[in-house]
């Protein structure tokens, strides 16, 4: 555990690759003492905590570099949070999971504020498995959405091409809002009839 604090505490704008590394090393040293019972419960949480202000503080200098290392690639999605949404994603945006089509998805509220958060959409399904974790970027796509933080009184709310894919983040639903509208259309020889 001290190892991890002093590595914190070095991190830097020179050296935040190597103490990653450092750190993901004593995290690993800790919980391997963990599982032979050497370390406790409660030093276990307090090796996760470090670790993850470590991460917090290292995904902070990667954000002001035009070049991130192969190895730090992933931790802007590792660091994500996960915003639960009161529907089904395989319901809802079926052509996100079965097709990976990508929609346009962006807040409309609290648009004179800038997003301080990156997270991933999870449904809100009795299986909870819906997620969509692949948006638009300008170049390609990111894993991540920028988002605002969660406040219970002024709930979020996204526009998700010409549906409302969110309409709030809680409800007391099961885990749909209903179905999607279709509609049906078939040829005949005297034309279409829906």
């Amino acid at each position: 555990m001290q190892h991890l604090w002093e590595t914190y505490q070095s991190i830097s704008i020179d050296n935040y690759q190597e103490t990653y590394h450092d750190a993901v090393q004593f995290k690993d040293e800790a919980i391997s003492r963990f599982n032979l019972g050497i370390l406790r419960l409660t030093e276990r949480a307090r090796v996760e905590r470090i670790y993850w202000a470590c991460c917090e503080k290292i995904l902070s200098l990667t954000r002001q570099q035009e070049y991130v290392p192969d190895e730090l690639e992933d931790l802007e999605k590792i660091m994500a949070s996960i915003y639960y949404i009161n529907l089904s994603v395989f319901q809802s945006a079926p052509d996100c999971w079965a097709i990976d089509q990508l929609f346009p998805i962006m807040p409309i509220h609290r648009l004179d504020q800038e997003p301080t958060q990156r997270g991933i959409l999870a449904d809100l399904t009795c299986d909870s498995d819906g997620k969509i974790d692949r948006f638009i970027d300008l170049r390609d796509v990111k894993s991540v959405l920028e988002l605002h933080s969660f406040k219970p009184k002024n709930p979020i709310t996204w526009e998700c091409s010409s549906m409302e894919l969110i309409r709030r983040l809680w409800g007391n639903l099961h885990n749909l809002f209903g179905d999607t509208n279709t509609v049906h259309i078939q040829l005949t020889p005297k034309g279409y009839q829906n």
